[in-house]
Parts: structure tokens; sequence; C-alpha cells
């Protein structure tokens, strides 16, 4: 089962990080919140399994050196939509060092990234499905 959570996590990461780089930030966004709906009969998911599955991805498949949040937090968001549960997109910033990026919350835990990126960044966009 953790194999079928890795491949699955793979394979749209993949394709995510493709399609951002061919098709820019607000087409592959909208594909993405569009297919991200919950299946019908959906499980009721297990996040702690995609969160894994996404960071072991990460471990073996950085392309950007580190610039792999939005990739990584679309993938989690679809995934997690397609298990039947509710997450939360969001995109902040941090001031000093300016930075922004990318994170994914579900009831209020961050998936597939640091536990405390929450704290550091603050939210400029906040989107559910």
């Amino acid at each position: 089962m953790r194999v079928w959570y890795f491949l699955r996590a793979l394979t749209v990461y993949l394709i995510i990080d493709v399609a951002l780089r061919l098709f820019g930030y607000r087409k592959v966004f909208n594909t993405v919140v569009a297919r991200a709906r919950v299946r019908r009969g959906g499980s009721g998911g297990d996040a702690e399994r995609i969160d894994r599955a996404l960071g072991t991805v990460r471990r073996y498949y950085v392309n950007r050196k580190a610039k792999d949040c939005l990739p990584r937090a679309l993938a989690a968001f679809y995934l997690l939509r397609r298990e039947g549960l509710e997450p939360e997109l969001l995109i902040g910033v941090k001031r000093f060092p300016f930075s922004a990026h990318s994170w994914v919350e579900l009831d209020g835990k961050v998936i597939a990234d640091q536990p405390g990126v929450a704290a550091d960044y603050t939210p400029l966009k906040r989107m559910s499905a």
C-alpha cells in the first residue's frame, strides 16, 4: 500500500512540475483545482501516508533546488482532495529576507512540508476547493 501512495504522489508531482514549466501557474492551478474535486465514495483518506509519500518524492526528486514548494503543495492538495479530505492551499510571504512559499494544511496541520512553515510566513491567499 505504501508503494501505491508513493507512485501516485510521484506521478502527480511530476505532471504538475512539468506542467508548471510548460503552461505557467495560472493554467496549472485552475486545472488542479477543477480536477481536485472530492471523489464520490472517497475513503476519507490517509493524510499521513500522503504526507510521507510526498516527503519521499521530495528526497528523490528535487528538480529546482528547494524551489519545489508549489508543485509539492499542488500535488498534496490534489491527492488529499481525491482521498475525500478538505485541505487548504496557502500562499504566503516572509518579510525579511523576502521570500514566498506555498503549503497545504489539513485541519490546521501542515502536510508535505516542515511543520513550522505556517509560523514563518504570512498567508496572502487561502484556497479550498
